[in-house]
């Protein structure tokens, strides 16, 4: 990852038709990292942005100067990029493979991060399973953008530094707010017994790798820390197999 943290300016930057970006990486939930970047030019796009990686994973732009006009494609579909004020938020999904072009000089601070550190957080927190991000169209939100200036005020400062308690914790209270605020997470009583979120996906990952080969309930059980007779009750209460008529 190190290695990797150092390339983000270079590529954020490539993405954007600028050069390289502040950029700070964190890890604040399971150490799944959260990567900020402040992108800003005094003139418009000279074409599209590059297209990201198709993840499941957001990007989340909260901007530092009015934006008037612009393009933008969603899974190749174009539309009118409307007005986005000062403070003003978006939320991209990247399985959508967003696309832009904004034809003014611009100014926003980025923050990527992966659906699993926000839905590792929400059950951590106590909430409940998370549906899809969604956010009015250029909202103003006044904790992301000061969030964002403080970790801008860190990078200009430190540069790309090695992870920080300050940078993590930011980070952190990004992913709580946006769960709380946009993922429609409201706090909720756990049923005691179920895979924790990163458990179901280690499973399911485990168990895509190996359709195969011979799997028994003991090597699975082993990847989540569980007793095979535990692991056997935790999988039916997760999966709804303990209900009536299964």
């Amino acid at each position: 990852m190190q290695a990797r943290q150092f390339e983000i300016p270079e590529a954020i930057g490539r993405r954007f038709h600028r050069p390289p970006v502040p950029s700070v990486v964190a890890h604040a939930a399971s150490k799944r990292p959260v990567v900020f970047s402040h992108i800003a030019s005094q003139t418009a796009m000279p074409g599209p942005t590059l297209a990201p990686p198709v993840e499941s994973a957001f990007a989340l732009h909260v901007h530092h100067r009015p934006l008037l006009t612009g393009d933008i494609w969603l899974d190749g579909r174009h539309d009118s990029l409307g007005p986005v004020g000062q403070s003003g938020i978006l939320i991209f999904d990247l399985r959508s493979e967003p696309v832009a072009q904004l034809h003014e000089g611009f100014e926003f601070s980025r923050f990527h991060f992966s659906r699993a550190a926000v839905e590792d957080l929400a059950y951590e927190q106590g909430m409940r399973k998370l549906g899809e991000l969604f956010v009015e169209h250029g909202r103003a939100d006044r904790v992301v953008y000061h969030l964002a200036l403080a970790l801008l005020e860190r990078v200009e400062f430190f540069g790309t530094e090695r992870d920080t308690l300050f940078q993590d914790s930011i980070s952190l209270s990004l992913l709580a707010h946006v769960a709380q605020q946009y993922g429609r997470a409201s706090a909720r009583h756990l049923e005691v017994g179920t895979f924790a979120p990163w458990q179901y996906r280690r499973v399911c990952e485990w168990v895509d790798s190996h359709l195969h080969a011979a799997i028994s309930v003991a090597d699975i059980s082993a990847l989540v820390d569980l007793s095979p007779s535990h692991f056997s009750r935790v999988f039916r209460r997760s999966t709804g197999l303990n209900r009536p008529g299964f």
